[in-house]
C-alpha cells in the first residue's frame, strides 16, 4: 500500500487522529508530526516525509486554509501531481487548490464501511507507486534456503454464527512462534497518571495469561522489576490512557527496548461507555503485536529496514479485526512487505494464511475465484521456498483442495498438527473439517485446546461456545458463554456470543431484543417470531421468505435453507431440494451443518445416507472407519453401516 503524508493543522489533531488511524488499518504508511522525535530538525525531516509520501494529503478546515505550513505541504502534492485534498468542516480550499475535486469528510462519524473514507482511500490508491498487492507476477522471486523459522446479516444468523474458521482465525501468534533467545517485555505507563498505570498493570496480567501456555519464552517485567537492574529489554511496551469528552482513549507504543526507537504505535478510542470494548481490543492487539515484534528482532530472520517493520506490525495488528471475515487490508499489506524483504518468513506465513482464508469454499460458496487460486498457488511455491516447513503451507493446501475429499483434507490437517501440536490456528481449521463429517466431539476438543492456547482471545473463547452448540452440548456452551460474559463484559465481542447463541440456541426473546436494538434484517425478526410461536402462520410467513431469498441468493442461501426447513419440520421439501441440487460440491461445503441439533429428525430420516453419499460423506465414513457420532445415537431409527453398504 501507500506511502501517505498526511497534512493538517494543529488545532485539528483530535479531526486528524481517527482519519490517520483509518488509513493506517487500510494498510497505508502514514507519516504526520507527531512522528518527530525530539531534537530532529524539524523542517529537514518534514522535507524528507514529503519526498518519499506516495500520496500527500490534505485536510483543509477553517484553522488550515491560513496555516502556511499546509499550503506549502499541499503545494508540493500538487506540483508533484500527489495531492488528495479532503475537508473536515467543510470549509472551501484556498486558492490555487480549488481545481482540484476535494473530499467531503466533515460527516466522517468513524465508520469504515463510508462512502467519503473509500473516496479518500480510492484517491491515495491511485497515487500508489508501490507494488500493486493485486498483481502477484510483480513480487520479486525468491530463492534462498529456509530460514530459521453475508450477502445478508440472516444468512449468518440463521445457519447459527459466522464460520468457526472465521472465529478463530484471529488467534494471537504469540503462542505459535519461535520467540528470540531470551527475550524480554518491559511494560510501564507513558505518564505517571492512575489510569495510564493501571491500563498498563492489566495488560502486562493479560500478557502474563498468554505466557502461562506458550512454556515462558518471553521474560515479562514491569517498570518496578526493571528498576536498578541495569539491563535492557528486547523490547518496550509504554501504555498511555486518558478520560476526556465522554471519551475513553488509549495509547500503545512499542519501543525496541536496546536504543528507544520506535518501532510502531497505536491509539485507541471509544464512548466511556464501551470502556470493556477499548481494553479488549487494546489488550489483543498488544500480543498480536507483541509476536510479530519478537518475529522482527528474531536471529533466524533477516533484518527489517524500520517502514518495513512498521508496515509488518500495522498487518499484525489489523490482522486482529478480521473476525468480521475481511481480509483484504492484511494481504495488501502482507503483499508490500514481501515484496520489500521477500526472505521474511513470517510475512508469508500470515499472507498465506489471510489469502487461504479468502480462497476457501466457505468463503466463496456459489461461485469459483480462479484468480484467488492462481495467487494462493504462486505465493505457496514462494513461501515455500524460503520455509517448507510453515504450518501455513497445510492451510494454503487446505484451500485449494475440493471440499469433498474430506479423507484427503483431514489427512492433510492431521499431518500437519502432528508436527505443529500446539498451534492454535492449525487447530482453529480442523474443528469445522471434523464437525463437517459428524465427528462433533472432536471438533470440540480442537475447539477447547484452541482456547487453551489462546486464553485472551475472544474469538477463540466464541468458537468454543459455537463448537459446544453445534455439538449438541447446549447446557455446556452456556456455561462458557458465562465464561465470557465474566472475562470480557460488556464488549461487542460478547455482545456477538449472546446473539449467535440465544439465536439458534437461548432464549429467542433475548436475541430478538438484540436484533432490534441494532436496526437489523427483518429476516432475523420472522424466523425469531418462528421459534417463539411455532404457528403454522409463523411458519408459513418464515418459509415464504426463505424461498424468496433462495431464489435471489441461490447457492449462497443453501445453508439457510437447509436448517430453516429441517428447524420447522420440512423434511419432505428439503430432501426433494438437496437429492436434486446441482452443485455437489454446495452440498459438501455445508456439511457442519448436519450434524447440529436442529437437524436431528433430518437426521433420522434414512434419505440423510442418500444425502450423505452425495456430499462425499459416505466414502470418507466407510475408508476412514471414522462413523459421524449420531450413528450411535440409541434412537437413530436404521442402522448407518447396514444403509451405507446398501448404497455404496
Amino acid at each position: 500500500m501507500a506511502s501517505v503524508f498526511l497534512s493538517y493543522d494543529h488545532d485539528d489533531e483530535e479531526k486528524a487522529k481517527p482519519i490517520a488511524l483509518a488509513l493506517e488499518k487500510a494498510g497505508h504508511v502514514v507519516w504526520w508530526d507527531l512522528h518527530i522525535k525530539g531534537g530532529a530538525q524539524f523542517g529537514k525531516v518534514i522535507e524528507k516525509a514529503l519526498a518519499d509520501a506516495d500520496a500527500v494529503v490534505v485536510l483543509w478546515s477553517k484553522n488550515s486554509i491560513d496555516s502556511a505550513w499546509v499550503r506549502d505541504e499541499a503545494g508540493a502534492g500538487r506540483d508533484s501531481g500527489r495531492l488528495v485534498p479532503a475537508t473536515i468542516d467543510g470549509a472551501q480550499p484556498p486558492l490555487g487548490f480549488r481545481q482540484f475535486h476535494t473530499i467531503d469528510l466533515a460527516r466522517w462519524k468513524g465508520r469504515k464501511g463510508d462512502s467519503h473514507l473509500a473516496q479518500l482511500l480510492d484517491a491515495i490508491s491511485a497515487n500508489d507507486r508501490s507494488t500493486n498487492p493485486e498483481e502477484p507476477s510483480h513480487i520479486a522471486p525468491v530463492i534462498g534456503s529456509r530460514s530459521g523459522r453475508g450477502s445478508t446479516r440472516l444468512f449468518v444468523l440463521v445457519t447459527g454464527t459466522v464460520p468457526l474458521l472465521l472465529i478463530g482465525a484471529a488467534v494471537a501468534w504469540l503462542a505459535i512462534r519461535p520467540a528470540a533467545s531470551s527475550p524480554s517485555l518491559a511494560v510501564s505507563a507513558a505518564a505517571p497518571t492512575a489510569a495510564s498505570n493501571a491500563l498498563a498493570r492489566e495488560l502486562l496480567v493479560r500478557l502474563g495469561e498468554l505466557q502461562s501456555v506458550t512454556g515462558g519464552n518471553l521474560r515479562l517485567i514491569g517498570t518496578e522489576a526493571q528498576a536498578g537492574t541495569g539491563s535492557k529489554p528486547t523490547l518496550r511496551f509504554e501504555v498511555g490512557a486518558t478520560r476526556e469528552d465522554g471519551k475513553s482513549k488509549a495509547s500503545l507504543v512499542l519501543l525496541d527496548g536496546r536504543d528507544g526507537s520506535l518501532m510502531w504505535s497505536r491509539n485507541f478510542e471509544q464512548s466511556v461507555s464501551r470502556q470493556a470494548d477499548l481494553e479488549q481490543q487494546f489488550a489483543y492487539t498488544a500480543a498480536r503485536v507483541l509476536g510479530c515484534a519478537l518475529d522482527g528482532v528474531s536471529a533466524g530472520q533477516p533484518k527489517l529496514a524500520p517502514e518495513t517493520l512498521k508496515l509488518y506490525l500495522n498487518g499484525c495488528a489489523a490482522s486482529t479485526e478480521i473476525g468480521d471475515g475481511d481480509v483484504t487490508p492484511v494481504v495488501r499489506i502482507m503483499r508490500r512487505v514481501v515484496s520489500e524483504e521477500p526472505k521474511f518468513a513470517p510475512a508469508w506465513a500470515l499472507l498465506i494464511f489471510t489469502e487461504s482464508e479468502d480462497t476457501r469454499p466457505e468463503t466463496n460458496i456459489g461461485r469459483v475465484a480462479p484468480a484467488k487460486q492462481q495467487i494462493l498457488r504462486q505465493h505457496l511455491e514462494a513461501a515455500r521456498k524460503i520455509d517448507p516447513d510453515l504450518p501455513e503451507l497445510s492451510l494454503g493446501e487446505l484451500a485449494l483442495m475440493p471440499r469433498r475429499n474430506f479423507g484427503q483434507a483431514i489427512e492433510l490437517m492431521d499431518r500437519a498438527i502432528e508436527e505443529h501440536p500446539d498451534n492454535p490456528v492449525l487447530l482453529s481449521y480442523r474443528g469445522p473439517l471434523l464437525q463437517s463429517v459428524g465427528r462433533s466431539r472432536d471438533a470440540i476438543k480442537d475447539a477447547r485446546r484452541v482456547f487453551e492456547l489462546d486464553p485472551i482471545s475472544p474469538y477463540a473463547l466464541n468458537g468454543l461456545i459455537a463448537a459446544l452448540a453445534y455439538g449438541g452440548q447446549i447446557d455446556a456452551a452456556r456455561t462458557e458463554l458465562a465464561r465470557a460474559e465474566r472475562l470480557w463484559p460488556g464488549t461487542v465481542s460478547l455482545r456477538d456470543a449472546q446473539s449467535r447463541f440465544h439465536f439458534r440456541f437461548g432464549d429467542p426473546q433475548i436475541a430478538l431484543a438484540m436484533i432490534a436494538a441494532e436496526d437489523r434484517n427483518r429476516g432475523e425478526a420472522i424466523y425469531l417470531q418462528a421459534r417463539m410461536d411455532p404457528s403454522p402462520a409463523n411458519i408459513a410467513h418464515m418459509m415464504a421468505y426463505i424461498r424468496e431469498r433462495i431464489k435471489v441468493v441461490r447457492s449462497a442461501g443453501l445453508s439457510v435453507m437447509i436448517q430453516s426447513y429441517a428447524e420447522f419440520g420440512q423434511i419432505n421439501e428439503l430432501y426433494e431440494q438437496l437429492l436434486n441440487w446441482p452443485n455437489v460440491e454446495d452440498l459438501a461445503i455445508v456439511g457442519d451443518l448436519y450434524f447440529r441439533p436442529g437437524l436431528k429428525a433430518a437426521r433420522n430420516d434414512p434419505r440423510f445416507m442418500k444425502l450423505a453419499q452425495r456430499a462425499g460423506l459416505l466414502t470418507y465414513w466407510i475408508e476412514s472407519g471414522q462413523w459421524p457420532d449420531f450413528c450411535s445415537e440409541p434412537d437413530l431409527p436404521y442402522d448407518c453401516k447396514a444403509e451405507a453398504a446398501k448404497l455404496h
